[in-house]
């Protein structure tokens, strides 16, 4: 079953959706963690390769509040 997960995400990531991928892996990696801890580095493995993958952009002049 994880090898299934492990597959949708890295699918949904390629479609890109990584930052949804990022946070389905971390949610399985939590569910696993205590349980199934081999499994779960699986995860924290993947998401770790696709954090890097996320573009961050710096908030716009509008979107930054007011200077007092």
């Amino acid at each position: 079953m994880a090898d299934i997960l492990l597959e949708s995400v890295a699918a949904l990531a390629a479609c890109g959706e990584v930052d949804k991928a990022c946070r389905l892996a971390g949610r399985a990696y939590v569910a696993l963690r205590q349980t199934e801890p081999w499994t779960a580095r699986r995860f924290d493995v993947l998401l770790h390769r696709l954090s890097r993958l996320i573009e961050i952009t710096p908030p716009s002049a509008d979107s930054r509040p007011p200077s007092p």
